[in-house]
């Protein structure tokens, strides 16, 4: 084999060689997108799941702060009984 034909055919050994690495890095980086994938929609989930329970207390906070708005110190009803 003359020393030209000897370089193509090492160059295409390297070549397909790359070319397996490629496919295999890309391999990787698929699984690795799957997985993160995964996780930030199972993340979204949680992060929906925090914003309901954020919103559900906060309008059970408002009705509390509400209640007690309203309700009469105490104090201030026994000060008014004895004034009468």
């Amino acid at each position: 084999m003359d020393p030209i034909q000897e370089l193509r055919q090492t160059v295409e050994e390297l070549r397909q060689t790359a070319l397996q690495g490629f496919a295999s890095v890309n391999d990787r980086f698929d699984a690795l997108e799957g997985r993160m994938d995964r996780r930030f929609s199972s993340l979204d989930q949680d992060l929906a799941y925090v914003r309901r329970a954020l919103l559900d207390h906060n309008t059970e906070f408002q009705e509390i702060r509400s209640v007690l708005d309203k309700k009469a110190d105490r104090a201030e009803v026994e000060a008014l009984v004895e004034r009468r």
